[in-house]
């Protein structure tokens, strides 16, 4: 009779750790980078979630929204762990976002203390900060003739973008010729004085060899999307007395 007992305590044993709590190293998130841009890509790692269990994705584009901007659904694997790529956030010109993206499982494996199905709700919520593309020249001043070097990043990759330079006497001038928005950062060539110029993912550039017969004056730069849309970047640059 004792080795029957033993069994039957073994097996009640067993069903209540099943219906414990989770423990607190389970359904866990952590994400890399925390800081970056619109064309960085975020990664959210999870581990000890349930396998093969659906997870449930929030997007919210400002970190105190009470609603998502955005939800998205994926499977765990079979070992509990998932990695979670995010690109393309939302982002502004004027200043950075604190964004957080939540994570939430209904794990069965605890619907008994649930009480009811599905099982017991589980969610990991993370915050991350996108900046805002930038824009300037280099250099920032100097006189007729010097070359400059207008360069921008933090756009998504593959954007085409509309470059406008209002001169010291009004007039405004528009450029088109910029290359699209790198995918993948790179060194170019640019020449005297710059020699090659790492452009970053996400970014891009135009130069403006020198013209002794240049206004002097502020010229204010204004960057955006070519089709018009989204976030406009400004900047300045002064051509100086000679």
């Amino acid at each position: 009779m004792r080795p029957t007992r033993t069994l039957v305590a073994a097996l009640v044993a067993a069903g209540l750790a099943g219906a414990l709590p989770a423990p607190a190293a389970a359904h866990n998130v952590k994400h890399s980078p925390k800081v970056g841009d619109a064309a960085t890509t975020f990664f959210f790692r999870g581990k000890a979630w349930q396998p093969g269990g659906e997870v449930f994705v929030e997007y919210y584009a400002n970190g105190d929204a009470a609603e998502p901007f955005k939800t998205f659904r994926f499977t765990a694997s079979e070992n509990g762990r998932f990695v979670f790529r995010f690109t393309r956030p939302i982002f502004t010109a004027a200043y950075g976002l604190n964004q957080r993206m939540c994570f939430t499982q209904f794990d069965t494996r605890f619907a008994r203390t649930a009480g009811q199905p599905p099982g017991r709700r589980f969610r990991k919520c993370k915050r991350f900060y996108v900046e805002p593309p930038t824009a300037r020249f280099w250099p920032s001043a100097g006189p007729p003739g010097t070359p400059f070097l207008f360069m921008t990043s933090g756009w998504y990759p593959g954007t085409r973008l509309t470059l406008r330079l209002t001169r010291p006497d009004g007039v405004t001038e528009t450029y088109n010729d910029m290359d699209p928005t790198r995918r993948k950062g790179a060194y170019f060539a640019v020449g005297r004085p710059f020699g090659s110029v790492f452009v970053r993912k996400g970014g891009t550039g135009r130069l403006f060899p020198g013209d002794p017969n240049v206004l002097v004056g502020d010229y204010l730069a204004s960057v955006r999307a070519a089709n018009g849309s989204g976030a406009q970047v400004r900047t300045l640059v002064t051509v100086t007395q000679p």
